[in-house]
């Protein structure tokens, strides 16, 4: 943030502080951007001069758009004025994004992976798609914390239909971190018939959405209470995934809602 005496509207998504012998000397202000928002271009110099005035040092702002074509929008400098220049955003789209496809690699940065799958899971050659997404998969898996869950289910939501539908994203042996996935594999395992293993899958998905946008929510240090966070595990997928998808700029919980 860019601290708590900025308006909501006026709060970056993070801020990356760089040292030199015990010296700041670059902001780094990171928005994630899922779609084209004309207000972005007044409030994204905003959030660079609100940088440099708080610690007096060179800013810059990079912005992360999984869509090609929001990252072509997001590329074009943001003009200030008739003599006073422009703001380049450095974006870093799916062409800047590596396609990490090397199973060492994955494990060696499986964060690296993670992002990977996300902003090359729509695209438009699928099987390169599902090759990422499984090289991520195969990394995540291997974790031995929490985390293991919360990038799986990021994985699961960020990826298109096509390269669900062509990825074998359950392993046949793979234990669920997160009970409420566990509970709901183990119902659809259960009930055996083709449309209660659908009702567990779909309760399943619910489920996993539910948890990566109460990860997100907690990265952010988004404040959420009791009742916000009963409404998201109740939910069902399709909402889930607009408010994922809202999850990452809105200011609050309920700006998640009206996304």
């Amino acid at each position: 943030k860019l601290g708590a005496a900025s308006p909501p509207e006026l709060r970056a998504d993070g801020v990356l502080q760089v040292n030199r012998d015990g010296k700041t000397v670059l902001i780094i202000v990171v928005e994630v951007q899922l779609a084209t928002d004309p207000n972005k271009v007044y409030s994204w110099p905003a959030y660079v001069t609100g940088a440099r005035i708080r610690y007096r040092c060179e800013a810059m702002l990079v912005v992360l758009a999984p869509y090609e074509s929001v990252a072509a929008w997001a590329h074009r400098p943001i003009r200030l004025g008739p003599v006073v220049g422009a703001i380049q955003p450095v974006v870093v789209g799916p062409t800047e994004m590596p396609m990490v496809t090397d199973p060492a690699q994955a494990r060696q940065n499986t964060e690296l992976a993670v992002f990977s799958a996300i902003f090359h899971g729509h695209d438009k050659d699928v099987s390169l798609a599902v090759r990422i997404a499984q090289t991520a998969i195969e990394a995540v898996l291997l974790l031995p914390d929490r985390r293991a869950s919360v990038y799986y289910d990021l994985i699961w939501a960020g990826i298109s239909d096509k390269v669900k539908e062509r990825l074998n994203m359950i392993p046949q042996n793979y234990q669920y971190q997160h009970e409420g996935l566990r509970r709901a594999n183990a119902e659809g395992k259960a009930e055996g018939e083709a449309a209660g293993e659908a009702k567990g899958k779909a309760r399943g998905e619910a489920e996993g959405l539910a948890l990566g946008l109460l990860a997100v929510l907690q990265a952010r240090g988004v404040p959420i209470t009791g009742k916000q966070r009963q409404r998201i595990t109740s939910a069902n997928a399709q909402q889930l995934r607009g408010w994922l998808d809202a999850a990452v700029t809105a200011p609050t919980v309920d700006d998640v809602f009206k996304g």
